[in-house]
């Protein structure tokens, strides 16, 4: 249920191109290749074909965003989606493992289809994460308390 959550969040209505869509997941290494297995399941279960999955608001965010992918250290860390039609406007849904931190993506506001994932060895190495930039919400799925 947490994965169809994110997938109706992230690429929903809007893919991506509002202020409460999901910016990055962090997850535990061992479990990335579950959620990545069941995000790519969701989306085609949800979306079908791209034809059902919204388009980029105007060519300057689809530039922006475009451009967020350019990046090689980023690029290689795509292990679904990434393809673009900048005539369309649009980018497919994008999944990313562990892009650099450092890396636009990870320190602005993505608003649009483009989810990092960041994996951590185990949940206590979330303190890491204070020091990201301010996001505008943080939402966990965990089975394991306290968080923090």
């Amino acid at each position: 249920m947490a994965v169809e959550r994110v997938v109706g969040g992230k690429w929903g209505t809007c893919c991506g191109q509002a202020c409460v869509a999901i910016d990055y997941l962090i997850v535990e290494e061992k479990f990335a290749p579950i959620v990545v297995g069941l995000l790519k399941e969701t989306i085609r279960r949800f979306f079908g074909r791209p034809d059902y999955i919204s388009r980029i608001i105007n060519r300057q965010n689809f530039e922006r965003l475009s451009n967020l992918l350019k990046d090689p250290s980023v690029a290689a860390s795509i292990v679904h989606g990434g393809s673009l039609d900048s005539e369309k406007l649009f980018i497919e849904p994008t999944i990313l493992i562990d892009p650099p931190l450092d890396a636009e993506i990870m320190t602005e506001e993505i608003f649009g289809p483009l989810l990092p994932i960041i994996t951590v060895r185990n949940l206590s190495h979330l303190h890491y994460f204070s020091c990201f930039p301010v996001k505008q919400e943080l939402v966990f799925f965990t089975l394991m308390f306290p968080i923090l």
